[in-house]
């Protein structure tokens, strides 16, 4: 995880922290990527007990990532 690692990239497409602004769209749809992106590189990690809201979070991006694009 660097620099130009595509955790980073989300992160400053998240926070508008690019090159140019990135429209509110983009921001969420980054945001959604992060937390799914996160989670796998966490997975070793997380606890049993947050595993299950987890998993169905990142279902819930998947499927909405199907339906809208993106």
């Amino acid at each position: 995880m660097g620099y130009d690692s595509q955790w980073a990239h989300l992160c400053r497409a998240v926070f508008g922290a690019g090159f140019e602004p990135a429209k509110l769209e983009e921001q969420v749809k980054a945001g959604l990527q992060l937390y799914s992106l996160t989670a796998a590189m966490l997975a070793d990690i997380i606890l049993d007990t947050d595993r299950p809201l987890i998993a169905n979070t990142v279902s819930l991006i998947n499927e909405a990532v199907t339906v809208y694009g993106d």
